[in-house]
């Protein structure tokens, strides 16, 4: 099932491909919710966030480099566990690699095309999200 990512941090910005492209080493950024496919997600049953416009490409780690400021771009799927992804109750999103990293909004900044990278775990709200269905 298609869904947004939402941030805990702004509620109306959500995790979205830069420029709606679908290639690898598309940057992942954080965008105002538009409602189109390039912000929609499908959580796989083996942990891989897909893109709804293409279910071969997926959330990854660029590099699969595992320390902070890491890039979180798009890329064919391959089933690393670069691109595998646990949702915490508690609104991390965590890589299998290292559960203590997760999904971060770059700097705090809720601004429309801020990277989402990866961070080490500290609580803020700007590493929270919410998995939501959202009709259109």
């Amino acid at each position: 099932m298609k869904k947004i990512i939402r941030s805990l941090f702004s509620e109306n910005m959500c995790i979205d491909l830069s420029q709606g492209k679908i290639e690898n080493g598309t940057p992942i950024i954080i965008w105002e919710n538009h409602g189109s496919n390039n912000q929609k997600w499908v959580y796989t049953e083996d942990g891989i966030i897909v893109s709804a416009l293409n279910n071969e490409m997926c959330l990854d780690i660029q590099g699969g480099i595992i320390q902070n400021g890491t890039k979180i771009i798009l890329w064919k799927k391959h089933g690393g566990d670069n691109q595998k992804w646990t949702i915490t109750q508690d609104g991390f999103i965590v890589n299998r690699l290292n559960t203590n990293m997760c999904l971060d909004i770059q700097g705090g900044n809720i601004n429309n095309g801020t990277p989402i990278i990866l961070w080490e775990r500290h609580g803020g709200d700007n590493q929270k999200w919410k998995m939501q269905r959202q009709s259109s």
